[in-house]
């Protein structure tokens, strides 16, 4: 089992689930490691994991750009504004294939008087 898959895994929404419905208290939440050894989470082989691992890696790391380069761009319009749209296109490489997609980013500011 990869650490990062593992990661990933606990991190989407369904990891998510299984987690807060196995947490205790009512101010703060706890989850014991007995608990968390209760999860059942999808095994694929190791070759598919470091795979998934990749993909879920590039996406991140686009994600980050984008948002990198909205609040580097706009951060005197956001201040000006409630929200900000800005249209951002990229090129990805898949399997050696370009495709072409484009990612709204909502850079949100004070709140309009």
């Amino acid at each position: 089992l990869l650490p990062a898959y593992l990661l990933y895994f606990l991190k989407s929404d369904i990891g998510q689930t299984h987690i807060r419905h196995r947490c205790e208290g009512a101010v703060r939440f706890q989850l014991r490691y007995s608990d968390l050894e209760q999860i059942e989470a999808p095994l694929p082989r190791l070759a598919e994991q470091e795979q998934l691992v990749r993909i879920l890696d590039e996406a991140e790391a686009l994600r980050r750009s984008i948002e990198l380069s909205a609040t580097r761009y706009c951060p005197l319009i956001a201040m000006l504004s409630a929200t900000v749209t800005i249209e951002h296109r990229y090129r990805l490489r898949e399997d050696g294939a370009d495709a072409e997609r484009t990612a709204l980013v909502l850079v949100t500011g004070p709140a309009a008087a």
